[in-house]
């Protein structure tokens, strides 16, 4: 299993909750590496997880208030992932893509 990862803190900004899904990645479709982004409101704990087709965990980072950003870098894994924000109650999953090769 995969250790929990703590995001790095960009910026102490707060979110609305109008932003609480503002959640993307860049590149997309990636090689390797990919940079994650997400807003967490203020008061509010998150997590991200990032999970295979099949549903098995491969990633879990826990997030702060404000502005966050994960490299996820992996070479292991292929195909479809998917990335879920997870807070207050709330889940917001989202595809994206690791191209095989280089």
């Amino acid at each position: 299993m995969w250790p929990n990862l703590s995001a790095q803190r960009i910026s102490n900004s707060n979110s609305s909750p109008d932003n609480i899904y503002n959640l993307a990645n860049y590149p997309n479709p990636f090689n390797g590496s990919t940079t994650l982004t997400a807003n967490v409101p203020a008061g509010i704990t998150a997590q991200m997880l990032i999970t295979d087709l099949l549903g098995k965990q491969i990633g879990k980072y826990n997030l702060h208030e404000g502005n966050n950003t994960v490299l996820f870098d992996k070479t292991d894994v292929s195909g479809i992932l998917f990335y879920t924000l997870i807070m207050d109650g709330i889940k917001k999953e989202t595809k994206m893509m690791m191209k095989n090769g280089q």
